[in-house]
């Protein structure tokens, strides 16, 4: 038989529930907006249910059953990624998710540019939690983050993609242009840097001026605009003469000939979904 218990007994134990939820919700809007949550996230899309039997002596496949959430993440990654990153890129990112720290103590033994790596592979890891994130409220989002780390996750994942702005000013080529059509007697030079900024003779001035002067503006605008925005930032440079400034820039700056076709090629995929 089961327990039974009195009506004075259920009414007190009622009252002590009534208590606890008065002091989680101690006004009328609180309430009213915890249960518009909650109604939101039963209307969310439902996790899906997934039966294994038969699991004896079977742990290890049955563990990573668990962590690739029954192939829902590798999905995750070809929906968000399509055609712009090859099989390879994308097993290596599902087997990260899968197995973080085994993959990374490979990643460091076999990695030579080991920083930007880890600057690539986090923007893709940020574009699959958002995906991921996308039909959860935040709320439900939040709560399932690590504690540590939840705020910074929960800016990055919901941090809009957009052009917030920029500054134009002239590159190498024009700068050297103007210089030797402008200036008298000034010879068209090729961009070789110097031994020392300090040069002594006109050719080396030039291309002190040219080669340290380009880097030391590029320094300065990155200080600029990091003091704006308030953090530090990923600095990428491209273009066809990049490869002479940058090396002698302060900041760290990672150089990539071919970031204008590479976003030309994404731009292309994400078009033809």
């Amino acid at each position: 038989m089961g327990n039974t218990i009195t009506k004075s007994e259920y009414d007190a134990l009622q009252r002590k529930h009534l208590e606890v939820l008065s002091e989680m919700y101690p006004s009328i809007a609180a309430a009213s907006t915890e249960i518009i949550n909650l109604q939101a996230i039963l209307n969310l899309p439902k996790g899906t249910e997934h039966v294994l039997s038969d699991i004896h002596g079977e742990a290890d496949q049955f563990f990573h059953v668990l962590k690739n959430g029954s192939g829902a993440v590798r999905a995750k990654i070809d929906d968000e990624f399509g055609n712009s990153l090859c099989i390879r890129d994308k097993k290596q990112l599902a087997t990260l998710i899968y197995y973080p720290a085994e993959k990374l103590d490979l990643i460091e033994k076999e990695e030579a540019e080991l920083d930007d790596w880890y600057k690539i592979t986090l923007h893709r890891l940020i574009q699959v939690c958002k995906r991921a994130a996308s039909k959860y409220t935040r709320s439900k989002v939040r709560k399932a983050l690590p504690k540590d780390f939840a705020y910074v996750i929960e800016e990055l994942i919901n941090e809009k993609e957009e052009f917030i702005g920029g500054a134009i000013m002239p590159g190498l080529r024009l700068s050297l242009e103007a210089l030797s059509s402008k200036a008298s007697l000034l010879p068209h030079i090729d961009l070789i840097p110097p031994k020392s900024v300090i040069a002594k003779n006109t050719t080396d001035a030039m291309d002190s001026g040219m080669i340290y002067g380009t880097a030391s503006m590029i320094d300065g605008m990155i200080d600029r605009i990091q003091e704006e925005m308030g953090r530090e930032l990923a600095v990428v440079a491209t273009g066809g003469l990049a490869k002479n400034v940058v090396p002698y820039c302060k900041h760290k700056i990672t150089h990539d000939p071919n970031l204008l076709l590479k976003g030309l090629r994404v731009l292309y995929y994400k078009n033809m979904k």
